[in-house]
């Protein structure tokens, strides 16, 4: 018998279902996933195919997987008959985006006293928010997305599915270029295909939207690919569910 041979590549992921097993399941996490990907192979022609992940199975690596969304990119192993898995990766990792957590809880831990939410406004610079680190206060860049993406809603236009952790949100003072009140957001942006990052963002939120900023949630995101500044929250996406 001929041992089977594995090849690797990026898929894009087309449609997800998520389930929660009723059986002893008290996670809350889905406990498989079920995808319909394109895969694109770099020596041979694009295929789709379906891939099932069992996050709660005998795949202990997988009980830390974050399901995908449509959309997103997902690296996986395949053979020539297109029998396809999924691969874990750190933006899919929930011990990532966890350790993450608990660093930004940590550094507000032993922040000095005063230094607010884990970050504040810096009064003698708009343009910059100071974080509370493990090093102490920090003074860091608001991000400023390219004037020629059009704010937000050109972010949301032109760039991909992700996701952002909240790790911190205050009031900034300031009105965004629609004349709206602006909230600072730190936040861990998972990009499909790209190592997470920490982005700081002035961006207006909804009145409906204001319970959703509390450290540790997960919100749907846009990001334009290569431009660490250009991240905003998809508002929409996030009221959906």
């Amino acid at each position: 018998m001929f041992a089977r041979e594995w090849h690797e590549a990026p898929a894009t992921v087309i449609v997800a279902q998520n389930y929660q097993s009723q059986n002893e399941n008290t996670s809350g996490r889905p406990s498989h996933s079920d995808l319909v990907l394109e895969i694109h192979p770099a020596d041979q022609p694009s295929f789709r195919a379906q891939a099932t992940i069992q996050m709660l199975g005998l795949h202990l690596d997988l009980h830390h997987y974050l399901p995908p969304q449509p959309g997103e990119t997902v690296h996986v192993r395949f053979t020539d008959e297109h029998q396809v898995e999924v691969l874990l990766d750190d933006a899919h990792d929930r011990r990532v985006l966890e350790r993450s957590q608990s660093d930004a809880f940590q550094a507000a831990l032993q922040a000095p006293v005063g230094s607010g939410l884990g970050a504040t406004a810096t009064p003698d610079d708009p343009a910059s928010i100071r974080v509370a680190t493990a090093d102490g206060l920090q003074d860091v860049p608001l991000s400023r997305a390219d004037p020629a993406l059009g704010g937000s809603a050109g972010i949301l236009r032109e760039g991909v599915q992700c996701h952002a952790i909240v790790l911190a949100a205050f009031p900034l003072g300031q009105q965004t270029s629609a004349g709206q009140d602006a909230t600072g957001l730190v936040l861990e942006v998972s990009v499909p295909g790209e190592q997470p990052f920490q982005a700081q963002i002035g961006i207006y939120v909804p009145p409906e939207a204001a319970h959703l900023l509390t450290s540790g949630t997960v919100l749907p995101a846009r990001a334009v690919q290569g431009d660490l500044n250009a991240v905003t929250i998809d508002w929409a996406a996030a009221a959906a569910g």
